[in-house]
Formats: structure tokens, C-alpha cells, sequence
């Protein structure tokens, strides 16, 4: 009978990403600076709109 699941193993080098310090270090900075991007992104005024039709 064929598993129903199959879990991969991770390779030497995923390993090595998921415990080096530093690299968790720069992928956590590196999505700091993307989250506020993104946020000012979805609150700015849809394209046609002015701001002051969106006031109230």
C-alpha cells in the first residue's frame, strides 16, 4: 500500500538557513522594510478617485 503523505527531507542547505543566526537576522530586516511598503500601498486612493471623495 503507497503512504498517503510524503514529507521531504530538508537539504543541508535549508537546514543551514533555518539555524544561522545572521541569515534570520537579514531575512527579519528584509521584511520589516517590505511590510510598510505594502501597508501604504493598500491605503492609498484608488486610481480616478481624489482624496477628498474618500473622506467621507
Amino acid at each position: 500500500m503507497a503512504p498517503l503523505a510524503y514529507a521531504s527531507v530538508p537539504t543541508g542547505r535549508t537546514r543551514f538557513r533555518r539555524t544561522f543566526a545572521p541569515y534570520q537576522l537579514l531575512r527579519f530586516d528584509v521584511i520589516n522594510v517590505k511590510m510598510p511598503r505594502l501597508i501604504i500601498k493598500s491605503h492609498a486612493t484608488p486610481p480616478g478617485e481624489s482624496p477628498q471623495d474618500t473622506l467621507f
